[in-house]
């Protein structure tokens, strides 16, 4: 998982949400075989994707029976094929699943697509989906939509997130590259029917509830692992941690508990959001016996001779409790 946490999870709407390019593909072809029966589908599946010039120019070099994109374009908007499809009978259950379940884990969400906004709204409220976005942006609100990144820019920047805290599920090259070009974490749903180059994702999926595993529950405070208290002379440990081995879990009392002796106060080892380790000290206003200036240096002294021991801690937070993979941290040498 990238070093910085993830706050907003964005996804694509044809493709992901719903298996709506098979179906309209499947009209596209009709449509073009009309113009010209040697049409093959490989010739229009680049048109997935696209925004409506881009797209419709790939329809004309097809067809290539003289009309222009924007003719043939206008004669297959008057089919009105979208009022014919069966949005729920092609939508994907596991988004709403998913998307429910990184509400729960208090991620933002949003939805980016290139499709008009009336069709949007229209699909996102008879697939249930509408109550969980916090943000539906469409392609059309823009001069140029994907692969241009101003869609994914602009939800960013209205959800108040930066760019590197959002992950992106999508599955068309130019979702991708839109993504990956407005700097953000890129997940593709794996789809071969297309001829999709999705090489420039950094994850890539079989099915949409897989991001799961790339996004834990967003953590705004502080995890405390153990701590100690000169003033009740007690030894803290958060049972959470309770599977690092024993001479760990001894080794982290006696370095609290002679702490507090030494400098006297309250210790208190915790991992931020991120998964670094932290030493927090306090002390009572009226504890005139606390040794301020030893505390900085009693610390520095831990994190000098302790280092190792910090670090593998820190490896173990954020593979166990974090989700991030081996592959994806900065192993510990020894």
């Amino acid at each position: 998982m990238d070093k910085k946490t993830k706050r907003a999870v964005i996804f694509d709407m044809d493709g992901v949400i719903v298996d709506s390019e098979y179906v309209y593909m499947q009209y596209l072809l009709e449509f073009a075989r009309k113009k010209n029966p040697s049409v093959t589908m490989d010739q229009i599946n680049p048109m997935v994707g696209l925004t409506r010039e881009d797209s419709w120019r790939v329809m004309e070099q097809a067809v290539k029976n003289g009309q222009s994109w924007e003719v043939l374009q206008q004669e297959f908007m008057a089919l009105d094929i979208y009022t014919r499809v069966d949005y729920k009978k092609i939508f994907r259950p596991e988004a709403f699943t998913t998307a429910k379940e990184l509400k729960r884990r208090g991620y933002l969400l949003a939805l980016a697509s290139s499709t008009g906004p009336k069709l949007i709204a229209r699909i996102v409220e008879e697939t249930g989906m509408r109550p969980l976005f916090d943000l539906i942006v469409s392609g059309k609100q823009f001069q140029r939509s994907k692969p241009d990144p101003e869609i994914y820019h602009y939800t960013a920047k209205t959800l108040g997130v930066p760019e590197s805290a959002c992950f992106v599920l999508e599955d068309s090259t130019v979702g991708i590259r839109a993504a990956t070009a407005a700097g953000m974490t890129t997940a593709a749903l794996r789809d071969e029917r297309f001829g999709f180059d999705q090489s420039a994702a950094k994850y890539h999926v079989e099915r949409i509830s897989e991001i799961l595993l790339y996004l834990p529950s967003v953590q705004t405070e502080n995890v405390v692992l153990c701590g100690a208290s000169s003033y009740e002379q007690k030894y803290y440990f958060n049972e959470r941690f309770r599977a690092l081995p024993e001479d760990v879990k001894k080794e982290l009392q006696i370095l609290c508990v002679l702490f507090t002796e030494d400098i006297g106060g309250v210790l208190t080892l915790s991992y931020t959001p991120e998964g670094a380790l932290e030493f927090k000290v306090e002390a009572d206003d009226r504890d005139y016996l606390f040794d301020e200036i030893g505390s900085g240096l009693k610390i520095r002294q831990y994190q000098r001779e302790k280092r190792e021991l910090l670090e593998a801690l820190e490896l173990y937070y954020r593979v166990a409790f974090l989700g991030e993979r081996m592959e994806d941290t900065d192993h510990v040498e020894a």
